[in-house]
């Protein structure tokens, strides 16, 4: 699990503050897994399916392919907005990965199949019904994504999609992966009873000899090293409700080595205290004094703030309060009644999953949010509209606190579980910058390759980007940002932070 992001706030005149976070640099041109397609617009489109599937929950268009020594990549239009991981069906790339139709097995009408990719996963245990997830599988088998790198954002709804495969040796009886001159290729789309909605032609993409590759290197320079220059270094940590209880440890050594200012942790189980997280962080600093806001709603999602600074409660953030009518709003989508309500009035319980504290650094007050917006569902779902009710607490609770109170800057941090509609965000920034929106920090993991802030090699998703932190750009300036992952260190730099492989 990743969702270990971290920034750092620099003094550059007496009323602003400079928002830096630890970057990884990269070249222009370089496919990032991020949802931004801008290095795709001069690539050479490879397959173009016609505007055919009208009544369809997608419609194909465009595929565009590019390549690296490491890494083959695809541009896919879906033709409608949507959330590939949650879908009324199956969509299915089919991969010829050494290129010869004789080899391999025939699916969907084409030959010489080595690898399929599925998202979502069917629902085994309510047929019929939206599954969620993805898979790897091939004729005589079942891979794990994760074995070939698979990768593709957004994760949240969009109507494009970039993925990316990684190139190796075989993968069980797999054929070795993407080693031979060309590949071929083909989507192809079904409905949840297995009926066609639509699909591309097979293509053949050629794989030309290339030096270029997509590895980084830290060019003698410690990774995860303090910004020159940096104040202040925030770290925003979904940390999994009782972990963090239950392997002080391995948290503590991870904090000593990021060494940040203001640490934002939400998901905290509320069987924790102030006490014992400020024991925590503190055991992690060798004794050094921190001060705590442990929030008080959430239910089992709690949010804690700590800084060495002095902290105080922010006011309308503890807790966050439901925006009014958030209950009817949500058993109205079911259906409404006084059985709905109920239900709903349930489901959300007392308060939103968030919380917040004011910190003092050097005369400036800084307001800093952390946030655990509910979990699962896709694009316009009963889920996602819980998120944006939970988002609109948050950020009536945050102009309030705003009003009420000397604020510099704001900063809300934590988990927004952005596989919806990315709306979400805009609703939580709007307004809280002097009148404008906060602005969205920009953090890819510190090999460069993509800005996934979760992963699990045991749960049947992809890794992606569900956590973000938003800014006030009017007082901070973003220039440096990193999603911490350990495994993205050399044996070296972990011996040197102390940490290791995880």
């Amino acid at each position: 699990m990743l969702a270990r992001q971290l920034y750092s706030l620099t003094l550059i005149t007496a009323s602003a503050l400079l928002l830096t976070a630890c970057a990884t640099g990269g070249y222009d041109d370089q496919v990032i897994i991020d949802g931004d397609f801008s290095e795709w617009e001069n690539v050479a489109v490879a397959a173009a399916d016609p505007a055919d599937a009208p009544e369809g929950y997608l419609d194909f268009g465009e595929v565009r392919v590019r390549h690296d020594r490491d890494s083959v990549y695809m541009l896919v239009d879906m033709g409608r907005v949507l959330t590939a991981q949650r879908l009324p069906g199956t969509v299915s790339i089919l991969l010829d990965v050494d290129g010869r139709a004789a080899t391999g097995y025939t699916e969907s009408g084409m030959e010489g199949v080595d690898l399929i990719f599925d998202f979502p996963l069917p629902n085994s245990k309510s047929p019929g019904t939206p599954g969620a997830g993805v898979r790897l599988r091939s004729q005589q088998e079942r891979l794990n994504p994760y074995s070939l790198g698979v990768v593709f954002a957004p994760v949240h709804a969009g109507s494009r999609f970039e993925f990316r495969f990684n190139r190796r040796g075989p993968l069980g009886t797999t054929p070795p992966i993407f080693f031979a001159p060309e590949f071929r290729a083909k989507l192809s789309a079904v409905d949840l009873e297995g009926k066609l909605v639509d699909e591309t032609n097979t293509f053949t993409y050629r794989l030309t000899p290339t030096n270029a590759t997509s590895r980084r290197t830290s060019n003698g320079h410690n990774p995860i090293a303090r910004s020159e220059h940096t104040d202040l270094r925030v770290l925003c940590w979904n940390v999994s409700r009782n972990d963090i209880l239950e392997k002080p440890r391995t948290f503590g050594k991870i904090l000593l080595a990021l060494r940040p200012d203001i640490i934002v942790l939400d998901e905290v189980s509320d069987k924790g205290s102030l006490e014992q997280l400020r024991a925590i962080i503190t055991d992690a600093f060798l004794g050094e004094s921190w001060n705590v806001y442990f929030g008080p709603g959430g239910a089992d999602q709690r949010t804690v703030v700590a800084s060495r600074s002095p902290i105080e409660n922010a006011p309308f953030l503890s807790p966050v309060a439901w925006p009014a009518g958030a209950a009817g709003e949500l058993a109205a989508l079911r259906g409404g009644g006084d059985e709905a309500l109920a239900k709903a009035t349930a489901w959300i319980g007392d308060t939103v999953p968030a919380g917040g504290a004011i910190v003092s650094f050097d005369s400036r007050r800084v307001l800093a949010a952390g946030v655990d917006l509910h979990c699962c569902g896709g694009y316009q779902t009963v889920e996602d509209r819980r998120r944006m009710i939970e988002v609109r607490g948050v950020n009536a609770a945050a102009a309030a606190t705003i009003a009420a109170s000397r604020i510099d800057a704001t900063i809300i941090a934590g988990d927004f579980n952005l596989v919806g509609d990315p709306v979400v965000l805009d609703l939580a920034a709007a307004g809280l910058d002097n009148g404008q929106p906060l602005k969205r920090a920009r953090a890819l993991q510190l090999d460069g390759l993509s800005d996934a802030t979760w992963s699990n090699p045991q749960e049947p998703f992809v890794p992606g980007r569900l956590d973000n932190l938003l800014f006030s750009s009017s007082s901070l300036e973003l220039l440096r940002a990193f999603v911490f992952d350990s495994s993205d260190l050399s044996g070296r730099w972990l011996a040197y932070n102390g940490l290791s492989a995880q």
